[in-house]
């Protein structure tokens, strides 16, 4: 039996035949008081005061969401604003200036992987609410973020709350703008001197993506920037120019000029319609632009296109003249020689030196040389060291046979003819040094 306070001095009694039940209470200090009579005629009995507040008031919350997905790029108050409008659900009515202020910018913005920036409206009853990063790009989610909104209250005894929840898109990959600016020289572009600071200046600047101004690139973006050139007639480059974020545009001094212009002793100045674009990927951001301007120039005159002909004919056989003499070099198979003396006492073999020429290596058309080492005294080899001449086919000849002319010596088990020999060709030999009696008291290999 629970008694139930009423405002005279009689109580209202409700008796409770359930493990649970419900008792509705009026507003303001309550005192219940609770009886239970147990088998045995055994009575317990309890009393509490209770202060009942009034029941809580339902917040409509409603968002009106922008359309459009947003960008990893200028999150925060540089994005498009969601605006909050927070009604009564009892009156269906925009909620009053004493709730709006008893919510103040405590209305709460939740989802994973963003934060948010709340401001209140400039209406009665309104938010504006940005989706914002959480440190920086690489650390905010992107893709489709479920966002919840939350408002809540209390004047007095009376509370009230509401939320509501709504999906967005944050687009990752990004294009941001590179603005680039060509800036054509004073005087026309003469292609008979080309030099680095002679062409167009190009300036590129990068736009910063949470203050949105324009600013140089630093020397790492200057080197990883990608450029795309567009232009009739000629082909173009870019060189780096010594200020900051700068480049010099001007046509490559190649056999394209030869063909720009008319045949005139004294030719007129044309102009050229060329396109930069620059491309830098950083991060999950892309930055492009471009630009396009007309530049002048002064072609190349009949006699400078006539000089230029010969002289690229010349260079060409040159050219031509000198891969030949590398092709056709007769080459000395230095991997497979593997030249020694040997101790005819003791039968023990030492490797000698190859020394080559290398003028005979660097220059085209002459064959190559090297000297062989086959003075060895300690070895009892004392042949003067062989001098020798790539032949062809892997074979060489001995351009210091005469040396070896000699009744004490054996080349390959002969001897000698300085007048035959010397344009005789070897792939490998043997030099013996003989004693009186013909035994062999030193060896040379090569």
């Amino acid at each position: 039996i629970i008694s139930l306070p009423r405002t005279d001095r009689f109580c209202i009694m409700q008796f409770m035949d359930a493990n649970t039940n419900t008792i509705r209470l009026k507003q303001g200090e309550t005192k219940l008081t609770a009886r239970a009579t147990l088998p045995g005629n055994v009575t317990v009995t309890s009393q509490k005061t209770y202060t009942v507040y009034p029941e809580p008031i339902q917040l409509d919350v409603r968002a009106q969401v922008p359309g459009g997905d947003y960008s990893i790029v200028g999150l925060g108050e540089q994005a498009q604003p969601i605006a909050i409008t927070v009604y009564s659900g009892e009156t269906g009515q925009i909620i009053t200036k004493e709730e709006w202020d008893a919510i103040g910018d405590d209305l709460r913005v939740s989802s994973n992987g963003v934060d948010w920036v709340v401001k209140r409206g400039s209406d009665v009853g309104t938010w504006n609410i940005w989706p914002d990063y959480v440190t920086d790009m690489t650390d905010t989610a992107t893709g489709e973020i479920e966002v919840t909104v939350k408002a809540e209250y209390e004047i007095g005894t009376q509370a009230a709350s509401g939320a509501t929840q709504f999906k967005l898109y944050i687009q990752g990959d990004t294009v941001v703008e590179l603005k680039v600016d060509i800036t054509p020289p004073t005087d026309p572009i003469h292609l008979n001197d080309l030099g680095d600071e002679t062409g167009a200046l190009v300036t590129l600047a990068i736009k910063d993506i949470y203050t949105g101004a324009f600013k140089p690139l630093t020397d790492d973006q200057a080197k990883a920037v990608e450029f795309t050139l567009e232009a009739d007639d000629l082909n173009w480059k870019l060189v780096r120019g010594t200020e900051q974020s700068t480049w010099y545009l001007l046509p490559v001094d190649d056999a394209a000029v030869l063909t720009f212009g008319e045949l005139s002793m004294d030719p007129d100045v044309e102009e050229v319609a060329v396109v930069v674009t620059a491309t830098l990927q950083e991060e999950l951001i892309t930055y492009q632009g471009s630009d396009s301007a007309l530049l002048k120039l002064v072609p190349l005159t009949l006699a400078e296109k006539i000089g230029r002909i010969i002289g690229y004919i010349v260079f060409s056989a040159v050219a031509l003249f000198i891969l030949l003499g590398y092709l056709c070099k007769k080459k000395l198979r230095f991997k497979q020689m593997k030249p020694y003396v040997q101790n005819p006492d003791t039968l023990e073999r030492l490797n000698v030196a190859k020394k080559r020429v290398w003028w005979s290596y660097l220059l085209p058309w002459f064959a190559q040389r090297a000297t062989i080492t086959c003075f060895v005294p300690s070895y009892h080899c004392t042949f003067s060291n062989a001098k020798i001449i790539a032949s062809g086919g892997g074979s060489f000849r001995i351009l210091n046979i005469q040396s070896y002319a000699s009744d004490r010596i054996r080349l390959n088990g002969k001897r000698v003819d300085s007048s035959k020999d010397r344009k005789k060709n070897f792939s490998h030999v043997t030099l013996n040094m003989l004693n009186e009696g013909d035994d062999v008291i030193g060896k040379a290999h090569f």
